[in-house]
């Protein structure tokens, strides 16, 4: 019995519970089963082993969260968030390791990971990796970012010094600078009823696929000798 009370004694305490309320709060190194909450939520290494479910602003900072949804502005920095994000709301994610991203708002990234993200805003990604991209709004990737499978983009395009495989955009402008492309690059017709020119601009960089623009209605501007290794198609080539 002694030994039992003295391994009770050293172990951590935790509040393993679910709180649930309205109005501000603000948490510091704690463990938790869930949040239920309608009002602004500030979290500062804590960890949730359930769902975040919050109406208003939200901040994790070197948190670890199971699920998320969240209705306002949101800001993760250094947050692991290991299933489902759904988020309503301008949206910054810093130094985070997201699994799945669902997103309603203009939406920052930047040296983060992310297995899956679907996005309805403008997005800017800066220095991070992803598995697979979708977009719709202006969408820019800068600065070493990694789409390692598919990036579909419904609005304008640019991509800077940044490495992706597989591209399918519904555009009107698109700008690839330094930019590596290792598959082909699809751009389907911005607009199947008033059909409208498509411009492209490459300085430099690579596509060791094709450039194919359905629509017929291509202008591909080629600056800085890029490498392209398959064929450009369905636009006019000024060099």
């Amino acid at each position: 019995m002694i030994k039992k009370l003295l391994l009770l004694s050293i172990l951590p305490l935790y509040s393993y519970a679910c709180t649930e309320g309205f109005g501000s709060l603000s948490l510091k190194k704690q463990t938790l089963e869930c949040i239920s909450n309608v009002g602004t939520i500030s979290l500062d290494a804590v960890k949730i082993t359930g769902k975040a479910n919050v109406t208003g602003e939200f901040q994790s900072v070197n948190s670890k969260i199971g699920q998320l949804k969240i209705t306002g502005h949101t800001y993760l920095d250094n947050t692991i968030v290991y299933g489902d994000s759904v988020i309503t709301g301008a949206t910054r994610v810093n130094k985070s390791n997201l699994y799945s991203l669902s997103i309603q708002g203009n939406t920052e990234i930047k040296d983060s990971k992310i297995r899956n993200a679907n996005i309805s805003g403008n997005t800017f990604t800066d220095n991070s990796e992803l598995q697979s991209l979708k977009t719709s709004g202006y969408t820019n990737i800068t600065n070493h970012t990694k789409v390692n499978n598919l990036l579909y983009v419904l609005g304008n395009l640019a991509i800077s010094n940044s490495q992706l495989s597989k591209v399918i955009a519904t555009s009107e402008q698109i700008k690839l600078d330094k930019t590596i492309i290792n598959g082909d690059f699809n751009v389907e017709p911005s607009s199947t009823i008033f059909p409208k020119n498509q411009y492209m601009r490459i300085n430099g960089g690579r596509v060791h696929g094709n450039i194919i623009f359905k629509s017929n209605r291509g202008i591909v501007e080629l600056v800085n000798s890029p490498v392209i290794d398959g064929k450009i198609i369905g636009a006019t080539v000024n060099h």
